[in-house]
């Protein structure tokens, strides 16, 4: 049909112009469309908004296993899991009664998210972002673990040190041997201590802790028999401190002092 300006036809070049700029804005919005649709789709982050009764009215990609379409509509206490549903949902009506942003980290469907709430302001309602960031509350969970084992594996060869000066210096005549002796037994501990390194947190198995100790000695020598058993932390220190000891006075006094000397050791 033709266009009409204030009752008039328009003139063929200016409803040809208009029709022009018409489609060239909305090329440029589909442009826009498309470059924040990536953009959201690199970053990660999920866009929604919902109106003041809570109701999604548009989310930018599938979330907590539901479609984009499976949110229109619904409120959190419909598409939130039960168990997570207090803070999420408080946060979201304190911006609502407010109309303060807010931010928090939230957990919702067995996943952390990093929740950005903002009032709208040309209508009642919210728009929010949220961020996944489950693999770093994971990655902080692994940091803990782990610093908590430094202090618990220094706590635990600290006093073993310790007991080991007092032991050596009791039963040692000279300077000389107390420190000759107390370095081998502190180099006993540490091959102890690189196995539960090594290995699986807090363990280690039997045949390595033997192994480790007895390493610098003739391999030809030993027959060990036994099926795998596995040690926790404070067994794999005390063991190997007593197999060092052995081999000591094996190398000393017993079998291994002399040639062709043989050494057995099993376990059930």
């Amino acid at each position: 049909q033709p266009l009409h300006l204030d009752g008039d036809l328009l003139p063929d070049e200016a409803r040809d112009g208009l029709e022009r700029r018409v489609a060239e804005r909305t090329a440029d919005l589909a442009r826009v469309n498309r470059r924040f649709e990536a953009a959201l789709a690199a970053s990660g982050v999920t866009v929604f908004s919902q109106d003041d009764r809570l109701a999604y009215t548009w989310i930018s990609k599938d979330e907590l296993g539901r479609t984009p379409e499976q949110f229109i509509g619904r409120t959190d206490a419909e598409v939130i899991p039960p168990a997570d549903q207090a803070p999420i949902i408080a946060l979201k009506q304190g911006v609502l009664d407010s109309g303060r942003p807010a931010r928090a980290e939230v957990t919702a469907g067995g996943k952390w998210y990093d929740l950005s709430v903002e009032p709208l302001h040309e209508e009642p309602g919210l728009i929010c972002g949220a961020v996944d960031i489950t693999a770093r509350k994971q990655d902080e969970a692994r940091i803990r673990f782990l610093f908590n084992e430094v202090k618990h594996r220094v706590g635990n060869l600290l006093a073993v040190a310790q007991a080991m000066l007092r032991q050596t210096a009791e039963t040692s005549t000279t300077v000389e041997e107390l420190v000759e002796r107390y370095g081998q037994r502190l180099r006993a501990l540490g091959g102890s201590q690189q196995l539960l390194v090594r290995e699986r947190p807090r363990q280690a198995g039997l045949r390595e802790v033997i192994e480790s100790q007895l390493g610098h000695l003739e391999a030809a020598r030993f027959h060990l028999d036994g099926p795998p058993v596995v040690l926790d932390d404070a067994a794999v220190l005390h063991i190997g401190m007593a197999l060092h000891e052995l081999a000591t006075n094996a190398a000393k006094y017993g079998a291994l002092s002399v040639p062709g000397g043989q050494v057995s050791i099993t376990w059930a």
